[in-house]
């Protein structure tokens, strides 16, 4: 067991940080839920998209590209106060926004590659397109937890660097394996690091943690170590998989949408939201 004493108690400074980014993580989650009800109970989504499944596979993909990139530019308040604003680490307006530009970037791309792969299925499967589509969903979901830590290093820049001795002894005190952590650069003190996959292999750290106290650093180790050995990251990930395509089979049932055509999967990320 690992105790409180190994990290020292919160700073004002530090408490008055932490605070107004849980708020405002409150608030961009309460606004994507919101903004998906009205989505649902108005019937927008009928009247800005095509709700026919014969619409041309580019043009259904564009339309839903340009709904994207206004979801995007929506949430770019909440993305500059946390981001930009709320930070101790100010750098430039345009640097933040060529960082924001990158990260939005991918995903965008992300979320296109997801799109097209489910509504090309959807127009395929006939009778089975419940299963395919669902099925279809966990296999992208499993993709994107294989690729996670890929993923991370292209929406920010975090070139890999040297394992720290402090953190190599750390890691050999907590009987972590030195050779499993791969240590990024990252001016991002939000970013944490965590497990690279669906299997706890590979750890990712911030080389910031090497400024931690060696008690700090020890704790923190060995809880990677637990959850590698317990299987509770796995147990996670899959957990979190089948909670998602639960989400999605019930939104299927219950409005009857398809990822067919543009407006259902607009309706279909309503639901889930």
């Amino acid at each position: 067991m690992t105790s409180l004493a190994a990290f020292p108690r919160q700073s004002p400074a530090h408490a008055g940080f932490a605070r107004p980014r849980l708020y405002l993580g409150i608030s961009g989650v309460g606004t994507a839920v919101l903004g998906a009800t009205v989505l649902l109970t108005t019937g927008i989504a009928g009247r800005l998209l095509s709700t026919s499944n014969q619409q041309p596979l580019l043009l259904a993909l564009s339309s839903l590209g340009a709904v994207f990139v206004v979801i995007m530019f929506e949430l770019l308040l909440f993305d500059m106060v946390g981001g930009a604003l709320l930070v101790r680490q100010k750098r430039p307006f345009g640097e933040w926004l060529a960082r924001w530009l990158r990260g939005t970037g991918v995903q965008w791309c992300v979320w296109m590659g997801c799109t097209a792969a489910l509504m090309v299925v959807s127009r395929l499967s006939g009778t089975a397109i419940v299963a395919a589509t669902v099925g279809t969903f966990v296999v992208l979901q499993l993709l994107l937890a294989v690729l996670r830590g890929a993923f991370a290093r292209l929406v920010s820049s975090m070139p890999i660097t040297l394992l720290p001795h402090t953190l190599r002894r750390a890691a050999e005190q907590a009987r972590l394996d030195p050779e499993a952590i791969l240590v990024v650069e990252t001016t991002d003190e939000g970013f944490v690091g965590g497990f690279g996959g669906i299997h706890a292999g590979t750890t990712y750290m911030p080389s910031r943690f090497a400024t931690l106290s060696p008690a700090a650093l020890v704790a923190t180790c060995v809880r990677r170590r637990v959850l590698a050995e317990s299987g509770t990251h796995t147990r996670g990930v899959l957990g979190a998989v089948a909670w998602n395509a639960l989400g999605m089979f019930l939104v299927l049932i219950m409005t009857g949408a398809s990822f067919a055509s543009s407006a259902g999967t607009l309706v279909m990320m309503a639901g889930m939201t």
